[in-house]
């Protein structure tokens, strides 16, 4: 059937109109069926110069959508963060973005149709399996591989992989995206590291803390024989000779707890250049005339809170380790500085603050350490000198003074290309303090004092010696026992004297408790640790002293002296630490 169009022609039922900028127009198929016939029948139908024209457009209007579609992807892969690379099926690279060059180091031109330059060859056997499965039509994702980078240097990349296909769908390559995970492992190993420190610092500080009490009962005891012996006799031989075990075995109970950062520090501001050019004469017999001792201080001075003697035994216990470093010589250079850590640093790596930092360096020209030993070196017991020449704690115990203290410590090493410690602490803007007044030599007294302690054997202990020395003792078992003795004495009591860590209540909080009941007495404190009782600052707020356990007949003695000799009420003097294990009689 026909129907007539706009101008009042007939069409064909089925015929097309094609749209133009003109309005309508007919279409080939409209003008060839109006084409007239010849003699021997139909004309061959012939394209309209329109038509062509129009065929044009539209071819060039695909090829500008295929140039735009091919730009946009390849700028995509230019702007990508990841390692794009294409391989064909023998290995060879096609493509390498921009990102594979940062990441890599190679250029594209250096590398497009080589053979994977950045792979390992001991690990080209795995890469012509991961083509082999992927020409298979498997998609690879979240494998994570070794890479080089060009002049050295290993990279960690989590790989994705993908088929590479033709406009007919035939696998001709593999795609693939790496994204450079060597930080985000690191994080991890030093996060993983930290822990594991953590956990055995808690149980060496928990040892540490048992073993503390045995050894005060023990050296104690050992030093009140020495007092009651005869100078002369083999007993009093063997009552030295426990005694000086038990400082020994003190000594190493000190070190347990400085790498579980449960020792009690009274840091104060100081510079370090004081204590290092103090401590250089002893260095300098310590390494031997075969070592080069070179110290480089900062003329303008650094201020940092710390407390001296660890600081002292951080500075020997770095430069002792790397004499034996050096079995034929060398050179050990001290150091200090300045640094800053920004937050995008502290970013990656956790255990840093934002912040300036005083540095104190020691580095040395000996036979390094490889990747194995270092992930290890700050493990307590863990050693790399022979039998009998190490107990393995003084890089360890040095880690945890520098954490307690709030600072950090940082470790590079290569074999034969010797070692590089640098311990950073906060810088303080206050003036460096004064020193501490000379100890108070009292023999004894009169003043009545409360003894609480849970360790049955150190309580026992610690009034004998009181005791001796004149005081009234009141003991006690439990902080339960000690308010009921305060509740009911009627007369007055001058210190108390309790441990910090007790069964019901701390020390801290028993103290705080007796003083609304008795105002004017004045506390100090014993304990092999602390925990978080007392803040790990140079503080112990609202007592008088500490006395770190194992303690001595003479540290007790000179301890509740101080305490009693402090001017006004309690608190009201400075907080002061008597040192643990000295012997009896040795000062």
């Amino acid at each position: 059937m026909r129907k007539p169009d706009d101008s009042g022609a007939v069409r064909p039922e089925g015929s097309r109109y094609v749209g133009s900028e003109g309005g309508q127009r007919r279409s080939g198929l409209d003008k060839a069926s109006a084409a007239p016939s010849g003699p021997s029948g139909p004309a061959e139908p012939r394209p309209a110069p329109d038509s062509e024209a129009h065929l044009r457009e539209i071819l060039e209007a695909a090829e500008a959508s295929l140039r735009s579609v091919t730009d946009n992807l390849q700028a995509m892969i230019a702007a990508s963060p990841l390692a794009t690379i294409a391989l064909d099926l023998d290995c060879r690279i096609t493509l390498w973005n921009p990102a594979a060059e940062r990441m890599f180091g190679w250029t594209r031109a250096e590398v497009v149709g080589r053979i994977l330059p950045h792979v390992p060859p001991s690990e080209l056997p795995e890469i012509r399996e991961i083509v082999r499965r992927v020409s298979a039509g498997e998609v690879i994702g979240g494998m994570e591989l070794r890479r080089e980078r060009k002049g050295g240097g290993a990279v960690l990349v989590e790989l994705y992989a993908a088929p590479q296909r033709d406009p007919e769908g035939r696998i001709v390559g593999v795609m693939e995206q790496l994204a450079d995970i060597t930080e985000r492992r690191q994080f991890d190993e030093a996060l993983l590291q930290a822990q594991k420190m953590e956990s055995i610092g808690r149980l060496a500080g928990g040892i540490a803390h048992d073993f503390n009490n045995m050894l005060t009962a023990i050296s104690g005891f050992a030093d009140l024989l020495v007092q009651d012996l005869p100078e002369e006799g083999d007993a009093r031989e063997s009552a030295e000779t426990i005694r000086r075990a038990a400082a020994q075995a003190a000594a190493l109970t000190q070190q347990l707890l400085a790498f579980s950062r449960r020792q009690v520090l009274e840091p104060v501001v100081l510079d370090p250049d004081a204590t290092i050019e103090a401590l250089e004469p002893m260095l300098r017999r310590l390494i031997g005339e075969d070592v080069d001792l070179r110290v480089s201080l900062r003329a303008a001075p650094l201020r940092m809170r710390v407390d001296p003697s660890q600081l002292a035994q951080i500075v020997m216990n770095l430069v002792v380790n790397a004499r034996d470093a050096m079995p034929d010589g060398g050179r050990i250079v001290v150091e200090t500085g300045r640094a800053a850590f920004d937050s995008a640093y502290a970013s990656e790596h956790f255990e840093v603050t934002p912040g300036n930092y005083v540095m104190v360096a020691v580095s040395d020209t000996g036979i390094g350490m490889d990747m194995a030993t270092r992930q290890h070196i700050f493990e307590p017991f863990f050693t790399t000198k022979e039998p009998g020449k190490g107990t393995g704690l003084g890089l360890a115990t040095i880690y945890g003074i520098v954490r307690q203290s709030g600072g950090h410590i940082w470790l590079y090493s290569e074999p034969g290309q010797g070692t590089t410690f640098k311990v950073y602490f906060p810088t303080v803007a206050d003036p460096a303090s004064q020193p501490e007044a000379p100890p108070i030599d009292v023999a004894g007294g009169s003043e009545t004092i409360l003894l609480v302690e849970d360790e049955s054997s150190v309580r026992e202990l610690a009034r004998t010696i009181l005791t001796r020395l004149g005081y009234n003792v009141l003991a006690a078992a439990d902080p339960r026992e000690a308010l009921a003795i305060v509740a009911s004495h009627s007369e007055r009591i001058h210190v108390l004297v309790s441990d910090v860590v007790m069964p019901v209540m701390s020390g801290p909080e028993l103290a705080r408790r007796i003083r609304m009941m008795r105002p004017n007495i004045k506390t100090l404190l014993l304990s092999g640790y602390t925990g978080n009782i007392i803040d790990r600052g140079d503080r112990l707020a609202g007592t008088d002293g500490f006395l770190s356990k194992p303690f001595t007949t003479n540290d007790l003695a000179q301890k509740v002296a101080e305490i009693i000799a402090l001017p006004g009420e309690h608190g009201s003097g400075p907080v002061r630490r008597a040192p643990a294990g000295r012997v009896a009689g040795s000062g």
